[in-house]
C-alpha cells in the first residue's frame, strides 16, 4: 500500500534538508508516538548513505515491536531526497522517500511510503497515517525555529 503525506514548512529548503539528515530530528518529531533506539551505540550526527542501522522500536513508548532494520539507501543533496528501506517483525517492507522541494517562499516537505505487512497491512497503514500526521504537525512547529 502506498501513502503520501505533504506539508508546507516556513523555512528554506536547504535548511529543512539539513535538518532532515539528522537522526536527532527524527527522534524529536516522532515522540511520543514512537521511540527508536539504535541497538549498537548511538546514531551518527547525520544519516549515512549505504549504512544499515538496527533499532529497537517502541510504539507509544511502552509497546515494543522488536527490532527494525533501517537502511539508508540514498542521501541526495542535489535532489534533496533521502530513500530508506526498512523492515521489522511485523512489517516486511517499509520503503520511505523523504523529499524536500522549494515552494514559493516556503518548503514543500513530503513523506512517501510503500508498506507491505501481509494481512496486517491495513492496520500498519492506519498506524502510519496517525504517525505521519503527527510527524508533520511536529515538523510545522519545529520549522518555525529554523
Amino acid at each position: 500500500m502506498k501513502l503520501k503525506f505533504q506539508t508546507q514548512l516556513p523555512a528554506r529548503p536547504e535548511k529543512v534538508f539539513s535538518e532532515v539528515k539528522k537522526p536527532s530530528l527524527l527522534l524529536r518529531i516522532i515522540e511520543p508516538i514512537a521511540t527508536v533506539l539504535p541497538v549498537n551505540g548511538k546514531f551518527p550526527d547525520s544519516w549515512e548513505q549505504g549504512v544499515t542501522y538496527v533499532c529497537k522500536i517502541r510504539i507509544f513508548k511502552w509497546i515494543p515491536i522488536g527490532k527494525r532494520q533501517l537502511t539508508i539507501e540514498r542521501v541526495d543533496d542535489n535532489k534533496l531526497e533521502i530513500q530508506s528501506r526498512e523492515f521489522d517483525p511485523l512489517v516486511r517492507k517499509w520503503d520511505h522517500l523523504i523529499r524536500v522541494e522549494a515552494s514559493e517562499n516556503e518548503t514543500l516537505y513530503s513523506d512517501e511510503l510503500d508498506i507491505e505487512a501481509g494481512f496486517l497491512t491495513p492496520f500498519v497503514c492506519l498506524y502510519a497515517w496517525i504517525f505521519y500526521r503527527h510527524r508533520h504537525r511536529r515538523w510545522r512547529a519545529i520549522a518555525t525555529e529554523l
